[in-house]
């Protein structure tokens, strides 16, 4: 495990994919929108196999640290890598099309906090997603049928979150579950909220990171 000597108890960590040479500035953008606002903040980058590598120095030189994993399973293998390297009592996962627009330290004191929309149970999931959810969420001890309140998912794969709840997580096999492909990423939005709400941390309003605070960039990547 990485010790990062800091002042910081939080870590950004920054999941991303760079397809062409178009995309290497996502990444780039998203890291400089962070230091805007957190200069001296940890920023863990684990790049999700990119064919092109041509930012990795450019964030180096934003002071970024870069994981060594070539990364297949998108956010999810991202967040485990990261907890796994990096041990923090706060961790911001976000994906690299998400600019930070001001400070959110209000919300990096909570034990968890969303960057996205609330988006309630299977509201717009299709079909192939519902599929997946039901049969990977068995690869952990999380069970639909426990839950009494329903759930909001967990937009992007982009949340604020705490060691302590991360461990629950892993303790109950969350990390058995890894994506192989965009219908499993957004399958995980959906079982992160389920398991957050398993937990007792229900996603309302009050843990919704203000939307002046944030800008969603609108990209696509496979």
């Amino acid at each position: 495990m990485l010790e990062v000597e800091t002042n910081n108890d939080f870590v950004f960590s920054i999941s991303t994919r760079c397809e062409n040479d178009s995309h290497t500035q996502i990444p780039i953008n998203c890291v400089r929108s962070i230091r805007n606002h957190y200069p001296n903040s940890d920023i863990f980058i684990v790049d999700s196999n990119s064919p092109v590598k041509t930012h990795i120095n450019d964030l180096k030189e934003m002071g970024c640290i870069i994981s060594e994993l070539e990364n297949l399973n998108y956010e999810s293998g991202a967040m485990w890598e990261t907890y796994n390297k990096i041990k923090k009592d706060k961790y911001i996962f976000l994906q690299d099309s998400i600019l930070l627009l001001g400070n959110i330290d209000e919300f990096i004191k909570k034990d968890v906090a969303i960057f996205g929309n609330l988006i309630s149970n299977w509201e717009g999931c299709g079909q192939e997603h519902i599929e997946w959810i039901h049969q990977n969420i068995l690869n952990s001890d999380y069970r639909l049928e426990n839950l009494s309140n329903g759930f909001n998912l967990v937009q992007y794969n982009s949340f604020i979150v705490s060691r302590n709840i991360l461990n629950k997580f892993k303790d109950k096999n969350l990390d058995k579950i890894l994506p192989l492909n965009k219908i499993g990423s957004c399958g995980m939005e959906r079982i992160l909220g389920i398991a957050l709400s398993l937990e007792g941390y229900p996603i309302n309003e009050e843990i919704q990171v203000h939307r002046n605070l944030i800008q969603k960039t609108l990209t696509y990547r496979q």
